[in-house]
């Protein structure tokens, strides 16, 4: 995904690169708050930001989940939702 096209009120899915097809939702610290499985619908509250951490640095976005938990996931985890 694209991070300048992506902006808040916009529906995307779960299903980028991930091993397990587990996705965490994070706070600002990247301790979880919750996983969601693959392909379960977000929707976009904020615009895309570079998240610190040791040994490096992501570029996330806000996110709220269909289940109502609401953190930050990894950019690269989302793809538009398509019908």
């Amino acid at each position: 995904m694209d991070n300048g096209s992506m902006k808040p009120g916009m529906l995307m899915k779960l299903s980028g690169p991930h091993p397990t097809n587990r996705y965490a939702i994070t706070r600002s610290d990247f301790k979880s708050i919750a996983y969601v499985e693959s392909n379960q619908p977000v929707l976009v509250l904020g615009t895309s930001t570079k998240q610190h951490y040791h040994g490096g640095s992501s570029n996330v976005v806000e996110v709220l989940t269909a289940c109502g938990v609401r953190g930050t996931v990894f950019i690269s985890w989302l793809e538009e939702l398509r019908d």
